[in-house]
């Protein structure tokens, strides 16, 4: 059996240099093992990004635990041949069903400040402006938290006093 994905799918005739979907994880091991197949999701202002990643794999033991917190990068070739990229961290995983051969991995990909939806916080911020609260939330959330750290900035060269 082949233990990586690319090198079995390349003796198919499927390569990856020639698709229009790609996936990189922060997880290097996995980024040999794991070959995207299809993705589905809502990209939304002000509601993030939901992505359902369905990805084949040769191995059918990968521990799902590897998965959950990875980065992950998706890069898409749109029609004028750019590519595109979205990024976010990977929030569920499930196995799916083998033949032996290839065993299917379902991912769900989150942005990053789906975390905070794991946390409760009843405070009040008074005297403070909505970009002050802000700061105050982002800055604890980066103190706290690695790989929340590691995935976002706060930018507000974009914005104004109006």
């Amino acid at each position: 059996m082949f233990n990586n994905i690319y090198f079995a799918l390349e003796k198919l005739g499927l390569t990856a240099q020639k698709r229009a979907i790609h996936v990189s994880f922060s997880n290097t091991e996995l980024n040999q093992v794991v070959f995207l197949q299809r993705v589905d999701g809502i990209h939304a202002i002000n509601d993030g990004i939901n992505l359902q990643l369905i990805c084949l794999s040769t191995l059918n033991d990968i521990a799902l635990k590897r998965f959950i917190g990875c980065r992950v990068a998706i890069d898409v070739v749109n029609d004028r041949y750019e590519i595109n990229r979205i990024s976010g961290i990977v929030t569920k995983a499930e196995v799916g069903a083998s033949d032996g051969a290839l065993t299917i991995y379902r991912l769900t990909v989150e942005d990053p400040t789906a975390l905070w939806k794991q946390r409760r916080n009843s405070r009040v911020f008074m005297n403070m402006s909505a970009l002050q609260a802000v700061e105050v939330i982002f800055n604890e959330w980066r103190d706290r938290s690695p790989l929340f750290a590691s995935s976002l900035t706060l930018d507000k060269s974009g914005l104004t006093k109006d």
